[in-house]
């Protein structure tokens, strides 16, 4: 149980703190198990949100965000590219 109901939207701004290179379990943990999923072959995980919008986020084989979509009622896709920093990058500064 992750403490969503199954149908239940989320709010865009649960998803900022979700990066780019960021582990599956780290996802889950954020906003919990996916609502559905689409695709054949690429898998994407899908979650609800309000307004009609939907999130939709494909993990590589080593189980890490490659890819985070925000799709419009209108299925017009807009990439999200929030990356984590990397810490030799946070360090140098």
């Amino acid at each position: 149980m992750n403490g969503f109901p199954d149908n239940e939207a989320l709010s865009i701004s649960e998803f900022v703190s979700i990066k780019i290179g960021m582990k599956y379990e780290e996802v889950l943990k954020t906003v919990g198990s996916p609502h559905g999923s689409m695709g054949s072959g690429l898998v994407w995980n899908t979650y609800n949100l309000e307004n009609g919008l939907y999130v939709k986020l494909f993990f590589g084989s080593e189980n890490t965000l490659i890819v985070m979509h925000l799709v419009d009622p209108d299925g017009r896709e807009f990439e999200l590219k929030q990356e984590i920093q990397h810490k030799e990058q946070t360090n140098q500064n």
